[in-house]
């Protein structure tokens, strides 16, 4: 029964994969039906296709931003990356997997990301592709690359960094998501520093755990010294030195 299971499940996600090809194909020809008819009634180039990605959204069921999303990213298999479009087609490349591939190869030419797609996802590799774990094919993708075109690949790291930021979104229970997107070395130094803090203050009895410490330790040293009205029954302010490289005081916020 369990093996039947699990058959089952692999061989509908193998269906679910050629679905999402199919999809990925209709939204293509959807985009060139639309440009096609406003370029025949005299709309500006730059306008034509802008309701494509709110047509697709709604019939997905998701935003407008993920529709024009899915658009873009169709149009790059269907018409720059055949083989990784024929994997999703035949189920062996999940949706995430070949949008990977087609992100981690948008700094590329056309000519190279075509060599990686046949590399990868050529009929003689599928079945390598198969057992690739995704953090395997994200590796395997950047060392083509690098080896294609250097250049790029520095000219996109130096990029990266220019698109740092802070970000803010809902999470459930009057809670948010506080994310950060800064360079590896900047972001690996400030978390291993919240987690060192917690780690003492809990080893000096803290009952909060060491993840509720740094959340707090992150926020208070933020706030500079502002209460948690938020939290009943822990209205005083945390104090924190506004040196990073001093050792930080401890914080509370909430048991």
């Amino acid at each position: 029964m369990q093996a039947e299971c699990v058959d089952l499940l692999g061989e509908l996600e193998a269906v679910k994969n050629a679905i999402t090809a199919t999809q990925a194909r209709l939204a293509v020809v959807l985009d060139e039906a639309t440009r096609a008819e406003e370029a025949r009634q005299s709309i500006r180039a730059e306008r034509q296709g802008r309701g494509v990605p709110n047509q697709v959204g709604a019939a997905l069921r998701v935003s407008p931003h993920a529709g024009a999303g899915f658009v873009s990213t169709s149009r790059v298999w269907v018409t720059q990356m055949p083989h990784t479009f024929n994997a999703l087609r035949s189920g062996v490349l999940s949706q995430w997997r070949a949008t990977l591939l087609v992100r981690e190869t948008s700094h590329l030419t056309v000519e190279h990301r075509a060599l990686i797609d046949e590399e990868i996802c050529g009929p003689a590799h599928l079945a390598e592709l198969a057992r690739m774990g995704t953090r395997r094919l994200v590796a395997r993708i950047k060392e083509l690359a690098a080896r294609l075109d250097v250049h790029a690949c520095v000219k996109r790291n130096a990029r990266a960094v220019t698109e740092r930021r802070v970000s803010i979104r809902p999470a459930p229970d009057l809670m948010v998501y506080l994310t950060a997107l800064v360079p590896m070395a900047q972001g690996v130094q400030a978390y291993a520093q919240l987690k060192t803090h917690a780690q003492t203050t809990k080893a000096t009895g803290d009952e909060r755990g060491v993840g509720q410490i740094m959340a707090d330790t992150l926020a208070h040293h933020r706030t500079r010294a502002r209460p948690c009205r938020g939290c009943a029954g822990h209205d005083q302010p945390a104090r924190l030195r506004p040196d990073p490289s001093r050792p930080w005081r401890r914080a509370r916020c909430g048991p």
